[in-house]
C-alpha cells in the first residue's frame, strides 16, 4: 500500500524495488516501529502488554526496554543482510482460511513437507512458506476453492528451513557487535 502512495508523488523515485531488499527493508521497518514506540511513550502512554511477530519482535524488545534503539537497528540489519544471502529464495503466501482447512491441504501428498504454515494471523488467516513453485501451486488450489490467496511481495522467505544456512553468520554478527540486552526473569511461586 505504501508503495502505491509513494508512486503517486513526484517527490519519490519511481522504482522502489530496492526497498524489497531484506537488508534494507528489515532495518527500515524496525526504524518505523521504533519511531511509533517513541511517539507513544513521548505522549505519556505506557504499554501494558507487548507482542511482536517476526521482525516486530525486535521493536517489541525495544519497547520493553530490553534493547536500545541502536541495537534494535543492528539486529534488524543483520537479520535482513544474512537472510538476503540465502541460496534458496522461496516464497510466502497469505491465505484467508481456517488453520484446520489449510492443514488438510498441506497433509495431501503433493504439498506434504513442501509448504509450511509459518504464521497464524487470525481465525481465518494463515501465512505459508515454501519453494516458489509450490507456493504458486497453493495459490492455484486456494483460488479454485474460492479462498483468498495472495503471494507476498518479499525477496526472502522467513520462518522456514530455508533460513537455516544464515543462522550461524547471523549469530556471529550479533555477537561481534556486542549488543547489550536486558531481560526479566519470571519468578517461581
Amino acid at each position: 500500500m505504501a508503495q502505491e502512495l509513494v508512486m503517486k508523488s513526484h517527490q519519490f523515485p519511481k522504482n522502489l524495488d530496492w526497498v524489497r531488499d531484506a537488508a534494507i527493508a528489515q532495518p527500515v521497518c524496525t526504524a518505523v516501529q521504533i519511531g511509533l514506540v517513541d511517539i507513544v511513550t513521548h505522549a505519556g502512554l505506557e504499554f501494558g502488554t507487548l507482542v511482536g511477530h517476526s521482525t516486530g519482535e525486535i521493536a517489541a524488545a525495544y519497547a520493553a526496554g530490553c534493547i536500545s534503539a541502536e541495537d534494535a537497528i543492528k539486529i534488524a540489519y543483520y537479520r535482513g543482510f544474512h537472510a538476503s544471502k540465502i541460496s534458496k529464495r522461496g516464497a510466502m503466501i497469505a491465505i484467508g482460511a481456517p488453520r484446520a482447512q489449510i492443514e488438510d491441504l498441506l497433509n495431501q501428498e503433493f504439498f506434504s513437507g513442501q509448504v509450511s504454515i509459518v504464521a497464524f494471523n487470525g481465525p481465518n488467516s494463515v501465512t505459508l512458506s515454501g519453494d516458489a513453485d509450490m507456493i504458486k501451486a497453493m495459490e492455484d488450489v486456494a483460488l479454485r476453492m474460492n479462498i483468498f490467496a495472495k503471494i507476498l511481495d518479499v525477496d526472502t522467505v522467513y520462518h522456514l528451513s530455508h533460513m537455516a544456512e544464515c543462522v550461524q553468520p547471523y549469530l556471529e554478527s550479533l555477537t561481534s557487535s556486542k549488543i547489550e540486552t536486558k531481560y526479566y526473569k519470571a519468578g517461581t511461586l
